[in-house]
């Protein structure tokens, strides 16, 4: 049985202009389903997304209109006699291009993009954990003050995530966190997991952990 953690920074990139496939997320929908693998979701986590969901799209999508076909072309290409019905070229491109940034911010709004609907299905499929049950809190802050990972500085959020899964799944799982945070990974040579979080899921769970940069843990 494969126990799946996704961090809110794989989420929020669905939106975004990576490399990973939506395609990736609707065949983990089919495999929680099929109960071939649990996909644990902490209250910390939908949290977050839904914070920073917006701000990540609105970034890429001011990125997307405010892109000029044309740029500054030089004086020998201006001179060149094709040089007018490519600028109108230009302004009609500019012109679909706002259509279809109008577009998308109605369903951004809407929440009707395909990578909502799939988030909304995972979401849906997945075991919650309450990371703001007072005994997971309490672990997590003091974590925080000790500068345990994962999580930066004092921040507490990781650190809520990483707690509630300690405490929510069975005896020797094997999890797969599946993240581009920094905060989990080996601050060695390798891409890794921090090793005292892989010691400390042997010492308390009795499994292993395993760390992934992208959707797919295959």
């Amino acid at each position: 049985m494969k126990h799946i953690f996704i961090d809110a920074n794989i989420f929020v990139s669905f939106f975004e202009i990576k490399s990973d496939n939506l395609s990736e997320l609707e065949k983990l929908v089919g495999l929680v389903k099929s109960k071939a693998a649990m996909l644990w979701l902490p209250e910390q986590t939908k949290r977050e997304f839904w914070r920073n969901r917006e701000k990540s799209i609105k970034k890429y999508l001011q990125d997307f209109e405010q892109l000029n076909s044309l740029g500054t072309p030089p004086l020998l290409v201006r001179e060149h006699r094709d040089f007018d019905e490519l600028k109108n070229k230009a302004e009609e491109v500019g012109v679909l291009r706002r259509e279809i940034a109008k577009s998308i911010k109605e369903n951004i709004d809407k929440q009707k993009t395909n990578a909502d609907k799939i988030i909304r299905k995972l979401f849906d499929v997945a075991i919650p954990i309450d990371t703001d049950n007072e005994e997971i809190f309490k672990s997590s802050w003091q974590r925080s003050l000790c500068h345990l990972p994962p999580g930066k500085s004092d921040d507490i959020g990781d650190r809520l995530c990483w707690v509630g899964l300690l405490k929510s799944l069975p005896e020797k799982a094997t999890l797969h966190i599946v993240s581009d945070d920094s905060d989990y990974k080996n601050e060695g040579f390798s891409d890794d997991i921090r090793p005292y979080l892989e010691y400390e899921w042997r010492s308390k769970n009795g499994g292993t952990v395993k760390l992934w940069n992208g959707s797919s843990s295959d």
